[in-house]
């Protein structure tokens, strides 16, 4: 039986669906040999990569097997020095060691390892915890580390979406280099944040270097859309007391948080218009939970709307 995973590349690149798998395969065979690993169990949750709970000689661990797609996945390899650097600042795994140019990773496992929502939070908690998380997700990060969010795999796909459209041209603007740009997560919502031993801790990022504001796929997933009001006004004062919360804990400008949120929704619903079950058309955004497409892409354009 494919896992989850495994579905979704067969769907992302049909074509090429059993390359990849049988690659990932081989590369997580030779990862459980050259570590020494055993007792390997699968994760639930993933969307993209391969990921099991295993015994390590060092103790428990992580390992997660990232699919070799050149052009589409290149920025995933970058995952283990995201995570480096954030273990530094006491909000990321340890990572324990990597393999095959960073696209397969061994990592500290995170106890008690509870999202937010295992631990029932709500919309405001949700703001509050990852907005607090964000001034040490966005650090200044080394020239040329990590891909320019504007000539990465998600930006393009943005691209294509709202190709035709005049949202195309102020993603453009938004993707505009400047002195301020930081590392990003890009993939910040409610699933990957887990409880630590000394508190949250972020995991699964889609690292790149540009606009702190960008980071807003917390808005995407979870209670923040689920739990927006019917009515126009009464969704746009959800919305607006949740962007407010979250700029602010965050430390960023809500003004420009929520541009980046109307064009990010207009762009994933652009990707998910007609599809029949995951979270983007070709998998290069955000990989939260599974959404029936059409509902999700509906929520998608009323919270874009709810920004305006």
């Amino acid at each position: 039986m494919c896992s989850a995973p495994e579905r979704n590349w067969r769907a992302w690149w049909p074509s090429r669906a059993d390359e990849i798998a049988a690659d990932a395969r081989r590369r997580l065979a030779a990862a459980v040999d050259g570590w020494r690993l055993r007792d390997l169990e699968p994760m639930l949750g993933g969307e993209v990569a391969l990921v099991f709970a295993v015994a390590a000689p060092d103790g428990d661990a992580v390992l997660k097997v990232n699919p070799r797609v050149a052009g589409a996945t290149d920025e995933l390899a970058q995952e283990g020095h995201a995570l480096e650097l954030w273990a530094g600042q006491g909000i990321g795994p340890r990572v324990l060691g990597a393999r095959d140019d960073g696209l397969t990773l061994l990592l500290q496992r995170i106890r008690p390892g509870h999202n937010l929502r295992d631990t029932g939070a709500d919309a405001r908690q949700i703001m509050r915890t990852l907005g607090g998380l964000c001034p040490r997700i966005h650090l200044v990060a080394e020239p040329g580390r990590f891909c320019p969010l504007g000539e990465g795999s998600e930006a393009t796909s943005w691209r294509h979406a709202l190709a035709g459209t005049r949202e195309l041209a102020e993603l453009e603007r938004l993707l505009t280099p400047s002195r301020e740009d930081r590392l990003l997560h890009t993939d910040l919502h409610w699933l990957n944040a887990l409880r630590g031993p000394r508190g949250w801790t972020v995991i699964d990022p889609k690292p790149h270097v540009g606009d702190p504001h960008a980071d807003v796929f917390a808005f995407f997933d979870g209670p923040p859309l689920s739990a927006m009001p019917d009515g126009r006004r009464a969704a746009r004062e959800h919305m607006r007391s949740l962007t407010e919360l979250y700029a602010r804990t965050a430390g960023l400008d809500r003004d420009r948080v929520e541009a980046w949120i109307r064009i990010r929704a207009l762009a994933i619903a652009g990707e998910s218009d007609g599809c029949d079950g995951s979270d983007g058309s070709d998998g290069s955004d955000g990989q939260a939970e599974s959404h029936p497409g059409r509902a999700w892409h509906e929520q998608l354009l009323r919270l874009a709307d709810a920004v305006v």
